[in-house]
């Protein structure tokens, strides 16, 4: 478990070193500092009972804290059922990575305590576990499954031996960023006309100009705004929607690279980098190509900042995956053994295609929050870790 008051007494005291892992986003990693590692860390056993107690004690309040209604309870048991190959993938991990190295020493780690996971009790009213769980301000949950490395992901399974696959939505913060601008800046859609491709925004458009507080932009309610223009640049929702965007953008700009390494360059250089008057290439690009949807980004990020809009972005993807999802998953599928990374989920098998179905089906809810006859409908996937396959093209349509 990772407290603040802790990080800072082990970031002063120079033991660990905090940096960003994702160039101007809201996520962070630790690393224990070299002379540290130099001198050797050995576990101290407490015995005091004393001190034990209330060190759990401290931890069940923070938990109980996160876990205050019946879905996040629902979510967080089904933590408990979720097990792992620690031999298969310790013998996995050395193999590939040599012994000693970042790499090999956190996988090897993180096999241990998801394994701790299902030994989690309950005794005199306290949550008693020994694995990190954490929510942070954005909503997302921080476990041992979310931060497994995704290469460790197929030694994963239920307690009674079923295997996972994944289920994730193609371009998500593309989807859940679109969706956020829209509503904090161009305002409410239900009160808009949506206009396609052509044109560039001007300081003229008749766009809603939001009212901004401390914590960011207020939207007004439904039905208190007159009808306004919002221009749409069809092209990119259709290519995040589809799920298609980051290709579309690699092959416009002839990417050579992998996919992965695309995406970091993106999200460096575009979304979740700090505002600054003179623009990145990949700025200057996407602004050309796509001015509507640019301008609003260009907007909020001079507002609010970079990494508040990384946070509120996260926010929209937690809302949808912890309380819709997760409501989905309590009442209709209460049997089924499932766990939440981020942007997806976890499941075996051979429930995916029926989990499949309301995940459509409640983000059809969640990104037309109006009658609509043409929906937007986000591009849903099924990894095996082996291999991708596309299982979602003929579900991924309004269920009549």
């Amino acid at each position: 478990m990772y407290y603040p008051m802790i990080i800072k007494s082990l970031m002063d005291g120079k033991v660990i070193t905090r940096f960003n892992y994702r160039a101007g986003e809201h996520a962070f990693k630790y690393k224990i500092n070299p002379h540290i590692l130099k001198e050797g860390i050995q576990a101290k056993q407490i015995d005091k009972v004393t001190i034990r107690r209330k060190i759990h004690l401290f931890r069940d309040k923070d938990i109980q804290r996160n876990l205050k209604d019946a879905i996040s309870k629902h979510e967080f048991q089904n933590l408990t059922f979720i097990d792992i190959d620690v031999e298969d993938a310790i013998k996995f991990i050395n193999s590939k990575y040599k012994e000693g190295t970042p790499k090999h020493t956190h996988r090897i780690l993180s096999v241990y305590e998801v394994s701790r996971m299902k030994d989690t009790q309950t005794a005199e009213g306290i949550i008693k576990m020994d694995w990190m769980f954490k929510v942070d301000r954005s909503g997302r949950w921080h476990t041992p499954i979310a931060h497994l490395a995704k290469d460790l992901r197929p030694f994963l399974k239920t307690i009674d031996g079923k295997r996972f696959v994944e289920l994730d939505g193609a371009c998500s913060q593309l989807t859940f960023c679109h969706k956020y601008l829209l509503e904090h800046v161009s305002g409410k859609v239900s009160n808009s006309n949506i206009i396609g491709e052509g044109g560039t925004p001007t300081d003229s458009d008749n766009e809603y100009e939001p009212q901004w507080g401390l914590d960011g932009p207020k939207p007004m309610g439904r039905g208190s705004l007159p009808s306004y223009d919002v221009r749409i640049d069809l092209m990119w929702r259709n290519a995040i929607f589809n799920g298609n965007a980051y290709q579309l953008l690699m092959d416009g700009m002839q990417w050579k690279k992998s996919r992965d390494e695309f995406k970091e360059y993106f999200f460096k250089n575009l979304f979740f980098n700090k505002y600054r008057p003179k623009l990145t290439k990949m700025e200057e690009a996407f602004k050309h190509y796509f001015p509507h949807e640019f301008q609003r980004l260009r907007k909020t990020k001079k507002r609010i900042g970079n990494k508040e809009l990384a946070v509120q972005v996260q926010r929209y993807e937690s809302r949808f995956w912890h309380k819709w999802i997760g409501s989905s998953m309590r009442e209709k599928f209460k049997l089924i053994n499932y766990a939440t990374i981020h942007d997806s989920i976890l499941l075996p098998e051979e429930n995916v295609n029926e989990v499949m179905v309301e995940v459509t089906r409640q983000a059809i809810r969640f990104f037309n929050p109006y009658d609509s006859d043409e929906p937007l409908i986000p591009t849903f996937r099924v990894k095996t870790f082996e291999a991708v396959s596309d299982r979602g093209t003929e579900l991924n349509r309004p269920q009549k």
